[in-house]
């Protein structure tokens, strides 16, 4: 055979095999397709919610269905805001598609939209155990608008309009808020610790001072400080909860924290420190215990209704703080702590 006939057959060869290695690419490469704007979740019975699974592997938080709403099985069963828990459904159903970017599982990781590598994860249960629906959330798109999102029961994956923002993260289902007091409701505050046992009152000047004893005239204090310790039930939060145990009964909650409003509520908090972290539990009580009546026989003012509500509602506010509290440990944090557990000395100008 001439040279040249060997010079074609080899020009041949290489277009059949570049035509080849295009054709495989191409059948490899992710179809894309136009869609009209829809949700991504057609629907969903919101009622027939048993279980929400958000996440895998270590940090996966589950949501089971109890009574009237929703607790958190990785936190001992505590409560979990319904408000967030509405958000989360809210969320998952507003995905809207925009684009079909695939329908083969082998371009589900290179999306990121494999239960392994998603930004987020949802999954929702019935009942029965039996997977209902749910999300997952893959990496942003090129263009930096949207992101990859599928059902965890599809293999098809699309681009979303936008990227959905879904909570997660287990402290995002806890009501972390524990105590909010106006500090203009105050009376007094007391603290038991080690051998302290002092109380602070406010003056109508706003003058933080020690109650008066009759031995000897209080010091002056330092009022940053102790303004600190006064206020401290103004905003006091949780970093983290678990159900009083056999091992939470070892802590010793050494230090207490008393607040008495002027409706006669009391809180009442005992603290523990433990490998530097500050535990606490909490109550409340309402110590006023004159019986309220209503006689229907005379037309009470309305001055006086008013007054005889409230104090019903504030007997009940504290009878609901301790049933929801009593039988849980919260971790809160150490600068919050410091402020519950100041030591006199700390207090008092030199």
């Amino acid at each position: 055979m001439s040279n040249r006939n060997l010079t074609i057959l080899a020009v041949v060869a290489a277009v059949v095999l570049a035509w080849a290695i295009v054709q495989s690419r191409l059948s490899n490469r992710r179809t894309v397709k136009t869609l009209e704007t829809g949700p991504l979740i057609q629907g969903l019975e919101t009622a027939a919610i048993d279980r929400i699974q958000l996440g895998t592997g270590p940090e996966s938080v589950v949501l089971k269905r109890q009574d009237q709403g929703f607790v958190i099985t990785d936190k001992d069963n505590y409560p979990a805001q319904t408000r967030t828990i509405n958000e989360l459904i809210a969320n998952c159903l507003e995905i809207q598609t925009a684009e079909l970017v695939t329908h083969s599982p082998s371009n589900h990781e290179d999306l990121e939209v494999t239960e392994e590598k998603a930004r987020y994860l949802v999954k929702f249960f019935d009942a029965e155990n039996q997977l209902i629906t749910g999300v997952v959330v893959g990496k942003y798109a090129d263009q930096g608008s949207g992101s990859y999102v599928r059902q965890v029961n599809s293999d098809e994956v699309y681009l979303a309009e936008s990227s959905p923002y879904l909570q997660t993260q287990v402290l995002s289902y806890i009501d972390s808020r524990l105590i909010e007091v106006d500090q203009d409701e105050i009376t007094q505050v007391q603290i038991t610790i080690d051998q302290d046992d002092y109380i602070l009152l406010q003056e109508p000047n706003e003058t933080i001072v020690l109650a008066p004893t009759e031995t000897e005239t209080p010091p002056k204090l330092k009022q940053s400080v102790a303004r600190q310790v006064y206020t401290a039930l103004s905003s006091l939060y949780l970093t983290d909860v678990q159900k009083a145990s056999p091992e939470t009964a070892e802590l010793d909650f050494n230090a207490t924290y008393q607040c008495r409003l002027k409706d006669s509520t009391v809180y009442i908090l005992q603290i523990a420190t433990s490998e530097d972290k500050y535990y606490l539990k909490c109550r409340a009580l309402f110590t006023d215990q004159t019986p309220v009546t209503i006689d229907r026989t005379k037309v009470d003012s309305e001055e006086m209704l008013q007054e005889k509500e409230a104090k019903l509602l504030a007997r009940q506010a504290a009878q609901e703080f301790t049933a929801r509290h009593q039988n849980w440990v919260y971790e809160i944090a150490a600068w919050k702590a410091e402020n519950l557990t100041q030591n006199l000395s700390d207090l008092i100008e030199q």
